[in-house]
């Protein structure tokens, strides 16, 4: 006997159950470099009725992020929740955020990898929405705006501080060129007054060896006799000058500027309630972290993610 062939059922949507809903009211984004597609997932308009779920495609203009930021407030929702989509979606989480609601950021691979994603681009925002609201993504962690901002001056300072190392080699790299062998009189060019005060006078004209030694400090290593020992076989071109000068000018705009960035990392840490062990009111945190000791470096606190 022949066995019966199997009758096949149709595929059926399951329609969502009051006990899944971890969100009722819940927005899912899913974003590109020009624009987004967003999914707002609300209750039911009537009881008994289906979630109602509405699909728009925004710009990724900060006017269309904050008027979108306005509906979603306007409908309540509880949660945004966003892929992060390589740097793209900053504009969408700041904004958003800095309009009052709640965002979470996730791993695009896991709210792929799960199954039942649909296989269309346009459906992608639904489907992350449908995640949210049932609580099955695992946000990452975004900095808070006060940490973010600090997180930008260290490594903006941090890129300062490298600049200016790179600009004293070229001008090392310069003086060797042109037999100037100052950096074997001194131990540094960048942080002896020494070597300043010299650089100066070469970057004026002066070439003059016993002129530039007279300028060394006393106590400089081996005297000034021998300052002047390591420039009598100085081979100065007529542009030389210039160039040092150039460089003298660049090195001292990068000290301006890190000073002024140290200045705002210290007003940036003043703001975060317990950044130094204390509060805003000057009394000590009972959960204030690592002693100052154990606190990274700015360098290090640049490095952060």
């Amino acid at each position: 006997m022949g066995h019966a062939r199997a009758r096949k059922i149709p595929a059926q949507l399951v329609e969502d159950e009051d006990y899944q809903l971890r969100h009722e009211r819940v927005a899912g984004i899913d974003i590109a470099k020009a624009k987004a597609d967003v999914c707002t997932r609300l209750p039911p308009a009537r009881d008994g009725g289906r979630r109602a779920s509405r699909v728009e495609e925004v710009p990724a203009t900060a006017r269309a992020v904050l008027a979108l930021a306005a509906r979603l407030l306007a409908d309540g929702v509880q949660l945004v929740v966003m892929e992060s989509t390589s740097d793209y979606w900053r504009l969408w989480y700041y904004l958003l955020e800095a309009a009052g609601l709640r965002v979470q950021l996730v791993n695009s691979r896991q709210a792929r990898q799960l199954a039942g994603r649909p296989k269309t681009d346009r459906l992608d925002a639904q489907w992350i929405a449908r995640l949210a609201e049932m609580g099955l993504l695992r946000p990452s962690f975004v900095p808070p705006p006060e940490i973010r901002a600090l997180r930008d001056l260290t490594r903006t300072r941090l890129q300062l501080v490298r600049d200016r190392t790179r600009e004293w080699q070229r001008l090392e790299k310069l003086l060797e060129g042109a037999l100037v062998k100052l950096s074997s009189a001194v131990h540094s060019l960048a942080r002896t007054d020494t070597a300043r005060a010299i650089l100066e006078a070469l970057a004026g004209g002066e070439r003059d060896p016993r002129a530039l030694a007279a300028l060394a400090d006393y106590r400089v290593k081996g005297g000034r006799a021998a300052v002047a020992e390591a420039l009598e076989g100085m081979a100065l071109g007529g542009h030389h000058p210039l160039l040092i000068r150039v460089h003298l000018d660049h090195i001292a705009f990068l000290d301006r500027s890190a000073a002024a960035v140290e200045d705002e990392i210290e007003a940036a840490l003043d703001a975060i309630p317990a950044a130094r062990g204390i509060s805003a009111d000057g009394v000590p945190s009972p959960d204030p972290g690592p002693d100052a000791a154990a606190l990274p470096a700015a360098e290090r606190l640049a490095e952060i993610p």
